[in-house]
């Protein structure tokens, strides 16, 4: 097929444009699946002669609202710049409809990205785990410790995390190690913080979604000595600053 020249926008780590060779796949796989946004898809894209480990990113779910899209790409630069661990590179591609390549997070399917949607189904959309068995993670606690530094962090800083989809899991498919990471941006708000009364309010809310995400996780990952279930923070944990 033939290659196709393009011009990519990009907004973070600074506004910028790029020069790509996008290789057309005649049926590419599907490699993620949000239940009410998106498809990513494999893509071949090379910039400067080296083949670039992205995916391409369709927003072709047949529930996602016309605000999704944008959301996507100027709340993941919000979230990046304030220092979270997130997706490393997002592309706008101008010349598609809806159409954004991003970093590969299964490196090639070397890793596997977990998210509660994988085993999760709305309407006719359905996750790529979903009716699968439990996943091995080797690193609980530390997966725990993780979850509790982000919504301590995001409190502090006046981010509130709306629902337990906000989280991925990518873990390396050898060790069944794992890192968390803010990988869904639909439910990520800034919040006003100045007051106690609303800085409270965040930490609470950002507690109970980290508790909802825990628990419902749990359900999905293999329990034994090496693989610990994941443990909610505490709510101290979360508001004590300084």
């Amino acid at each position: 097929m033939k290659v196709i020249m393009s011009v990519l926008e990009q907004i973070y780590p600074e506004a910028r444009t790029v020069d790509v060779e996008i290789h057309p796949i005649e049926k590419p796989k599907i490699v993620g699946i949000g239940l009410k946004e998106s498809t990513l898809y494999e893509a071949r894209v090379t910039m400067e002669g080296e083949l670039m480990q992205w995916l391409m990113k369709v927003f072709d779910s047949p529930y996602c609202q016309p605000h999704y899209p944008d959301q996507f790409y100027t709340m993941h630069a919000v979230v990046a710049s304030a220092g979270f661990p997130t997706i490393p590179e997002v592309y706008k591609d101008p010349n598609k409809w809806r159409a954004y390549y991003v970093t590969d997070l299964t490196q090639g399917g070397t890793h596997a990205c977990l998210s509660l949607s994988d085993w999760s189904y709305y309407m006719h959309r359905r996750g790529l785990r979903e009716g699968q068995g439990a996943f091995f993670l080797e690193n609980g606690v530390e997966i725990s410790d993780q979850l509790g530094h982000l919504l301590k962090k995001a409190s502090s800083e006046g981010f509130h995390f709306g629902s337990p989809d906000v989280f991925f899991i990518v873990v390396d498919c050898s060790s069944s190690v794992g890192e968390l990471l803010v990988g869904d941006f639909r439910y990520v708000t800034r919040r006003s913080i100045d007051t106690s009364t609303k800085q409270a309010r965040l930490c609470e809310d950002n507690w109970k979604t980290g508790k909802a995400y825990s628990s419902m996780m749990n359900w999905y990952l293999t329990s034994s000595e090496q693989a610990n279930p994941l443990r909610t923070p505490t709510r101290e944990e979360i508001t004590t600053f300084g």
